[in-house]
Protein backbone atom coordinates (compact mmCIF):
# COMPACT_ATOMS: atom_id res chain seq x y z
CA UNK A 1 0.00 0.00 0.00
CA UNK A 2 1.57 3.26 -0.67
CA UNK A 3 2.10 5.96 1.56
CA UNK A 4 -1.23 7.92 2.21
CA UNK A 5 -3.10 5.64 -0.46
CA UNK A 6 -5.89 5.49 1.97
CA UNK A 7 -6.74 9.00 2.76
CA UNK A 8 -9.52 10.43 1.72
CA UNK A 9 -9.34 14.49 2.84
CA UNK A 10 -8.22 16.41 0.19
CA UNK A 11 -5.97 18.73 2.30
CA UNK A 12 -4.52 15.43 3.94
CA UNK A 13 -3.78 13.33 0.76
CA UNK A 14 -1.68 16.40 -0.21
CA UNK A 15 0.06 16.86 3.07
CA UNK A 16 0.70 12.66 3.24
CA UNK A 17 1.92 12.83 -0.25
CA UNK A 18 4.10 15.36 0.31
CA UNK A 19 5.93 13.65 3.03
CA UNK A 20 5.91 10.80 1.16
CA UNK A 21 7.68 12.31 -1.55
CA UNK A 22 10.12 13.80 0.11
CA UNK A 23 11.27 10.56 2.13
CA UNK A 24 11.67 8.74 -1.51
CA UNK A 25 13.99 12.08 -2.10
CA UNK A 26 15.80 11.60 1.14
CA UNK A 27 16.39 8.25 0.52
CA UNK A 28 17.38 8.19 -2.60
CA UNK A 29 19.92 11.05 -0.87
CA UNK A 30 20.91 8.53 1.25
CA UNK A 31 21.95 5.91 -1.33
CA UNK A 32 23.92 8.47 -3.25
CA UNK A 33 26.43 8.78 -0.44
Amino acid sequence: MRFGERISNPALHSVYNSARLASLENRELDLNH
